[in-house]
């Protein structure tokens, strides 16, 4: 009997699935940037350039949209004071936003190694479409090297920069105030989670340079 009651309390678990809590959405959603981040570093050439978009960036606008919608999902199921109290004793939220700091910077960086790559890359096409001789056509850098032309100056990475840009658990912070029980009980939540981001904090935002 004890091990028939065991084995419906498993499969119960295994039925309902975990919760999503602030530190699962943001260990997943910078996994999601990470994966991206490092998928940049790989870009040395047209060819890297194209197999870096099949593999990681042209699945990412499923997946980090996936993530969004979760994030929504998860929002939604709490109520607003609970959901602003969550976010701010989230240790993993605190990851989140200093990651995104040092992760704004490689991607600045990493955009500019690319763009010196893809304007030597045109360069030699360009070159070469001379050589050939045909005056009835036109050099098109979006078909010479189609994937580095769709990092560079197309859409291929919108979806990471978005993430950037506005990271999805963030957005929101600007209404914390009102959501978070107003005047009286708001600093009771905020105060904290301040005090760990400034300096001396555990979680303050630090310095760093990266060098390439």
């Amino acid at each position: 009997m004890k091990t028939r009651l065991l084995l419906f309390v498993l499969c119960l678990l295994c039925l309902v699935g975990c919760t999503d809590t602030p530190d699962s959405m943001a260990r997943q959603y910078r996994n999601a940037i990470n994966e991206c981040m490092d998928a940049l570093m790989f870009v040395t050439d047209e060819s890297s350039a194209n197999r870096m978009k099949i593999r990681v960036f042209k699945p990412m606008f499923d997946r980090f949209q996936g993530l969004d919608k979760k994030m929504t999902i998860f929002k939604n199921n709490l109520k607003k004071p609970a959901y602003v109290k969550e976010v701010f004793e989230s240790d993993g939220i605190h990851l989140y936003l200093s990651e995104l700091q040092i992760n704004r910077q490689r991607f600045a960086l990493e955009r500019t190694r690319l763009r010196l790559i893809y304007q030597q890359r045109i360069e030699r096409d360009r070159e070469r479409f001379d050589n050939q001789g045909d005056e009835e056509k036109q050099f098109n850098p979006a078909t010479a090297s189609p994937a580095l032309h769709g990092i560079i100056e197309g859409d291929t990475l919108d979806p990471l920069w978005r993430q950037l840009k506005e990271p999805a658990l963030a957005t929101d912070f600007d209404q914390f105030p009102s959501w978070g029980g107003g005047e009286k009980d708001y600093p009771k939540l905020f105060d904290p989670f301040k005090k760990k981001r400034d300096a001396g904090g555990a979680f303050a935002p630090k310095e760093v340079k990266l060098v390439y």
